[in-house]
């Protein structure tokens, strides 16, 4: 992950997107108490680097109910207890939706910690990377929270090309995709 980093910022990136160290296992052995503890070092370990290289830590909420550090809140939380500025905010708009926010909310909480997007939407009950629009996110409040903090920070479409339209041909799928990110630009 240092290595990571680094040619993060060899390349002139700003932003490093990552997950928290998450546990696997049975249930039975899953200890919340560890999980952050195991969290908090590893980030403690990571921001030496990323401030030598001028790289911000962005980290991501997840769609995992059982995970502290998953919600917007809890993740902002985590992020706000190292008070560093190398390390910002990845908002993923899917994973607010499995856990009933919408992102719009998430922004607004967030404001300047916000670095990252990751745009998807879904059906609000798993991690479906649905193209905006199709799901249950209402965008236009998303858009509005964006301006509202003066975002301007980095986004990423995580819809696969054969999540929409599979049946269609590449240039329709394309075309398609660039519609969506323009109505959202437009809002």
């Amino acid at each position: 992950m240092k290595r990571s980093i680094r040619i993060t910022g060899m390349l002139g990136c700003r932003y490093w997107v990552i997950h928290p160290m998450m546990p696997y296992g049975p249930d039975d052995d899953f200890n919340l108490d560890s999980f952050l503890e195991i969290n908090r070092q590893l980030f403690r370990s990571l921001l030496p680097v990323a401030r030598e290289n001028n790289v911000v830590i962005c980290l991501e909420n997840m769609p995992m109910k059982r995970l502290t550090i998953s919600t917007p809140e809890k993740t902002l939380e985590f992020i706000r207890e190292f008070q560093d500025d190398h390390f910002g905010f990845c908002l993923d708009t899917g994973h607010c939706a499995v856990h009933g926010i919408q992102p719009a909310a998430a922004v607004r909480m967030a404001k300047n910690d916000l670095k990252v997007l990751h745009l998807h939407d879904n059906y609000g009950s798993k991690d479906d990377h649905l193209l905006p629009y199709t799901g249950v996110i209402d965008w236009a409040d998303f858009r509005l929270a964006l301006d509202e903090i003066g975002f301007d920070g980095v986004l990423s479409m995580e819809n696969g090309m054969n999540s929409f339209l599979p049946n269609a041909p590449a240039d329709v799928r394309f075309a398609c995709l660039r519609e969506v990110v323009g109505s959202l630009a437009r809002l």
